[in-house]
């Protein structure tokens, strides 16, 4: 037990390590698979021993080896989460299907959510690839009435925001709900609907309280949909269990 949760979490932070890649390269359009890693400041390409997961960030004490430019501490962060990931879908789920399409849904949730707090679009890339997988998780699974009915009424909810607040949520959101529907199906699209809401209301009421953003100030609602997400993924059926409880 002991030695797959080390095995899953040294995996977790190498995926995180891509998953990096990926959220610096997607928005500038740089390529992925064949350009080797290099420092955003000085260019210089680096070595195998700059890229050890969360060791390499510890040991050069959060510079870089050539220039000494600052890393963002968001690298060894999105790698410590992205293990953390890896080894709670482990506990939860074993090796099994779930636990495949738990990493790739988290995976793809960190990359959109980080890309969209800095630059406030969803990218399609990463969205194409989870709906395309989402479509395979769903050939092996066969839970297809639940799901039909997840992707219908996400989008169509989304859709009717977007109208009723004439444009107050963008289209990139729309986009995204497609995924969730199709990860989550019904009835635990539901909760991840109302759920993410209450997420996004916290922050926004603490940015209008602190004058930082005005009720015009865009803010992407992205992350707060991926936060969702991932928790409905692991405990939607409690939570449903629990307000089924509170009706009775």
């Amino acid at each position: 037990m002991i030695f797959n949760i080390i095995f899953n979490f040294i995996l977790g932070t190498i995926v995180g390590s891509f998953l990096n890649v990926l959220i610096y390269r997607l928005p500038r359009k740089i390529e992925v698979v064949y350009s080797r890693s290099f420092c955003p400041e000085c260019g210089h390409k680096l070595g195998f021993f700059d890229l050890i997961p969360l060791l390499s960030y510890i040991l050069l004490k959060g510079k870089c080896r050539y220039c000494g430019a600052k890393i963002s501490f968001i690298y060894p962060l999105i790698e410590f989460l992205t293990g953390i990931i890896f080894v709670i879908s482990f506990i939860y789920y074993g090796f099994s299907i779930f636990y495949l399409k738990f990493v790739i849904f988290s995976s793809i949730l960190i990359v959109i959510s980080i890309i969209d707090l800095k630059t406030m679009e969803i990218v399609d890339g990463p969205l194409y690839f989870g709906l395309f997988m989402g479509v395979i998780f769903l050939l092996i699974e066969k839970n297809y009435i639940n799901t039909l009915y997840g992707v219908i009424i996400a989008p169509l909810i989304f859709f009717l925001i977007i109208v009723l607040s004439k444009g107050g949520m963008g289209g990139g959101d729309f986009k995204l709900s497609f995924l969730f529907g199709l990860y989550l199906s019904f009835p635990k699209i539901i909760p991840w609907f109302f759920l993410s809401f209450l997420i996004g209301f916290i922050p926004a009421i603490y940015l209008l309280i602190t004058k930082k953003a005005t009720r015009k100030t865009p803010l992407p609602f992205g992350p707060f949909m991926a936060i969702s997400g991932i928790i409905v993924f692991l405990f939607g059926n409690q939570i449903i269990r629990f307000y089924n409880n509170l009706m009775l």
